[in-house]
């Protein structure tokens, strides 16, 4: 079997990718990951005892229920808050520990990473003969090519950053499972390193286009909200999009190839011809979208609801969540769990804090309200839609709702 991106033609190159297989996925998935077998032919049939040289081999692997599979699940079932938690730790925690590449390697730059972008394509154009969807594909084409190149810069500096990591490579819903009701990531790519070593929010934006695909939304928002909360990787929504629409044209080509092997004219293969549109309509929804920002804060003493409050607000709205007590946290180098040495040693908000409140919607938690006027120091609201805020009372904790404005503006 040789596609060109994968050569499992010959028996050695297949045992070597089985190890990779093991050696990859046991980081994420030790409990489903066993051994490689050997098999072995004599008198006419398989067989696992050894009898001479090996003619294949096998992974095994822990069996486990397959509509357990998000995939599957999620068509009846959602993930609690605390399986959501655990995906976005278990997620987070895999990018981290996972090695990163290193400068003289061409993974991760902008020119390397292209050439699989544009190659999804020629197929593409093949699979949509109708001239007003051969434009909408080459209009996708060029808005591909002209973003790499206005973040090419940025690119090179995620890639010297060390954001550019040995990955899981193909982290959509059917490639996560419900292990003891914990998520667990498994199957990642072995036999490619070029869909491996990528940037970490690429290997993200597969999770991101999937959960949109089957109408996943909120929780789509809650494990971004998560994810980037545990890394503080603010910095690479920057790139989210791009590799989102990057992530819907692989759907849209792998289940157009499906679509021509499949028998002309039935139901299945309507199916996914309708479904390869779906993508590049999602695709060309992340492209050509032009959200306008917005910030909502949410202010009161402690305990009066300021997080409760602002997860329910995921419920209504597209939005990241933004704790300005774990980022100031991690400025200074404090474990989100700990507290302040003393009241008097708790760090202001510097101009770093604005890094983080850039997205196009995000709220932020603030436990007192006399630091409103540290943000407005902080000038995170130069150019932008003055924030909404929430006031949280104490006994009530019932939101009071007003508007922010910037101190060059009139209220």
């Amino acid at each position: 079997m040789d596609f060109g991106f994968l050569d499992f033609s010959q028996l050695a190159d297949r045992k070597r990718y089985c190890e990779l297989e093991i050696q990859l996925n046991q980081r994420s998935a030790p409990e489903l990951y066993i051994d490689i077998c050997p098999l072995y032919f004599h008198d006419g049939q398989v067989q696992f005892e050894p009898n001479g040289d090996p003619v294949e081999y096998l992974i095994k692997m822990k069996q486990f229920d397959p509509n357990r599979v998000l995939g599957r699940y999620l068509k009846e079932h959602t993930l609690d808050d605390r399986q959501i938690q655990e995906l976005s730790e278990r997620i987070a925690q895999f990018h981290a520990s996972a090695e990163a590449t290193i400068e003289q390697d061409n993974f991760g730059h902008p020119d390397n990473l292209i050439h699989p972008m544009l190659e999804n394509f020629p197929p593409l154009l093949k699979s949509f003969p109708h001239p007003e969807q051969q434009y909408r594909l080459k209009q996708l084409a060029e808005w591909t090519h002209f973003t790499q190149k206005t973040l090419y810069d940025d690119l090179l500096a995620r890639k010297a950053d060390g954001f550019v990591r040995a990955c899981h490579g193909d982290m959509h819903l059917d490639n996560i499972t419900l292990l003891n009701d914990v998520p667990t990531l498994f199957d990642g790519i072995e036999f490619n390193e070029q869909f491996r070593w990528i940037d970490v929010m690429n290997d993200l934006a597969f999770l991101m286009i999937d959960l949109d695909n089957r109408q996943q939304v909120v929780l789509k928002r809650k494990i971004l909200s998560q994810y980037l909360s545990l890394t503080g990787d603010y910095n690479g929504l920057k790139f989210l999009r791009f590799y989102q629409v990057y992530r819907s044209m692989v759907r849209s080509k792998i289940t157009a190839l499906r679509y021509h092997q499949l028998p002309k004219g039935s139901f299945e293969a309507e199916q996914h011809f309708d479904l390869a549109l779906q993508y590049l309509k999602q695709a060309e929804d992340d492209a050509y979208a032009l959200p306008e920002p917005k910030l909502v804060l949410m202010v009161g003493v402690s305990g009066s609801g300021k997080s409760h409050y602002a997860q329910a607000l995921l419920n209504h709205l597209d939005a990241i969540v933004i704790s300005s007590d774990i980022e100031r946290k991690r400025l200074y180098g404090i474990d989100p769990t700990h507290r302040y040495p003393s009241r008097k040693n708790t760090p202001l908000c510097t101009g770093n804090e604005s890094t983080n409140l850039s997205t196009p919607a995000s709220i932020g938690q603030d436990a007192f309200s006399r630091r409103l006027q540290r943000y407005r120091r902080c000038h995170l609201f130069e150019k932008r839609t003055p924030p909404t805020v929430f006031g949280l009372g104490g006994a009530s904790r019932m939101p009071r709702t007003s508007t922010l404005h910037h101190p060059k503006q009139s209220p």
